[in-house]
């Protein structure tokens, strides 16, 4: 017996979840299978370096600004390339602003419903009608956080001034200013939104504890032992264990598997014993950043929403002085190979680019934080699905809710995690009864 849930919603990107359950009516294997289809790794080859961050940005409209990020620093260590400071300034400010914006996206209009007492057909319709203040809110703190990306990046959707060697322009002093006023805002609307959900988001999350906790490693970069958004080494914690290796050395942990049911590989991370699961994203940062581990995936959401609030106080601190030097380094071509790593919203982001003497890109390895995880996404739903299926009696309603509120929680990003070739057939054929004809 098969269980389908086709689509799975609020989500970004095409997913769908398909339970097999054995003869005594037992969880057999949850398969968590992603149905889109994207190339960027093969578009990249045979294009020139200089122009990898604008094409990667395009991997995603949400988390464009971090593509363009990991992306422009693969190119750069590539061809040994060191950014000013004022640029390396505004590119985490650019960054910051874009995970914010991305944060609220997920926490308030596709999370949210799922923390609140009501249940609707609608529930973003449901969520505007109960939680007005909430939704206006959260509206501002993203048009903020979005005009931030664009007076620091030229555009708020695929920034066009991240370049590799820099950034292309500094602010003048009238968009200086109104990058000051910007970020002062943003604290103090999102101390609002903090005050109203947090408690919400709590609540729900230890309610449901026993049910939605799962022992994992957990990868998140580190800059002198803290929490970095921008740089640093990959630090991997393994209940109490820290162990830190440099990001150019990422392969020697990571080891990436070819799925025939999704469109994503899975990476798991290698130890002496096995291959493990691994998580990374908000949950991971808050775990490398404290002795005691937090293994309730719920908990992905009281990180993100603390980090929307951590980042602006950072932009803030960032803006507090005028940008003056020339923040752009120029660029000389010459064969090299480059790794450039930051956190996404969503967590770690890879970007492994080789390039020729002429500055032709003649490889490119791509992995996003979805693909990490999603591996962990796919046990998270087999665990959750065993608290409603009992000897092949299926709580529907309750199955439904737990498997949204599981995946939900990762903020998984599809078409970001779609963006190599796999095994799996592009075109499925049927014919008028719904048999499957061919696999193409």
């Amino acid at each position: 017996m098969k269980i389908e849930i086709s689509p799975l919603t609020r989500l970004e990107g095409h997913a769908k979840v398909v339970i097999k359950l054995d003869e005594r009516g037992q969880i057999e294997s949850a398969k968590f299978m992603v149905l889109g289809f994207r190339g960027f790794e093969k578009i990249l080859v045979g294009r020139p370096i200089e122009e990898a961050p604008r094409i990667a940005s395009r991997i995603c409209g949400i988390c464009q600004v971090a593509h363009s990020m990991a992306s422009a620093k693969a190119a750069e260590n590539a061809l040994e390339i060191t950014p000013p400071e004022d640029a390396i300034r505004l590119r985490r400010i650019m960054h910051y602003a874009g995970i914010i914006q991305s944060h609220l996206l997920h926490l308030i209009f596709l999370a949210l419903p799922d923390y609140l007492e009501f249940k609707a057909n609608d529930p973003l319709e449901m969520l505007l009608k109960e939680k007005p203040e909430i939704v206006k809110s959260t509206i501002t703190a993203r048009t903020f956080s979005q005009e931030i990306v664009e007076l620091t990046g030229g555009k708020s959707i695929h920034p066009v001034l991240n370049a590799v060697g820099g950034v292309l322009n500094s602010p003048d002093n009238e968009k200086y200013r109104k990058l000051v006023i910007k970020a002062k805002n943003l604290v103090k609307i999102l101390n609002e939104i903090v005050e109203k959900t947090e408690e919400i988001f709590y609540k729900k999350a230890e309610e449901l504890r026993e049910i939605f906790e799962m022992n994992t490693l957990y990868i998140a970069l580190v800059n002198k032992n803290n929490v970095d958004f921008y740089e640093g080494e990959l630090c991997i914690k393994n209940s109490n264990i820290l162990e830190k290796i440099p990001p150019d050395k990422y392969s020697s942990i990571l080891t990436e598997k070819t799925i025939k049911h999704t469109y994503i590989k899975y990476p798991y991370v290698k130890t002496a014993a096995k291959e493990e699961l691994t998580r990374v994203g908000p949950l991971a940062r808050y775990n490398v950043s404290n002795i005691k581990t937090e293994n309730n995936m719920l908990y992905y959401n009281i990180s993100r929403l603390k980090e929307c609030l951590q980042l602006a106080e950072e932009i803030e601190k960032l803006v507090d002085r005028p940008f003056k030097e020339k923040p752009y380094t120029a660029i000389t071509f010459h064969e090299g190979e480059g790794v450039g790593v930051v956190e996404a919203p969503r967590g770690l982001l890879i970007h492994h680019y080789r390039c020729d003497e002429k500055g032709l890109i003649t490889k490119a390895n791509i992995i996003v934080p979805t693909t990490i995880n999603a591996p962990s996404i796919e046990e998270s739903i087999k665990i959750v699905s065993a608290r409603c299926i009992k000897n092949g009696n299926i709580d529907k309603e309750k199955l439904k809710y737990f498997i949204g509120l599981a995946v939900r929680s990762y903020d998984p990003c599809l078409s970001c995690a779609t963006h190599t070739e796999t095994s799996a057939p592009l075109i499925k054929v049927v014919d008028y009864k719904g048999r499957v004809l061919a696999l193409l």
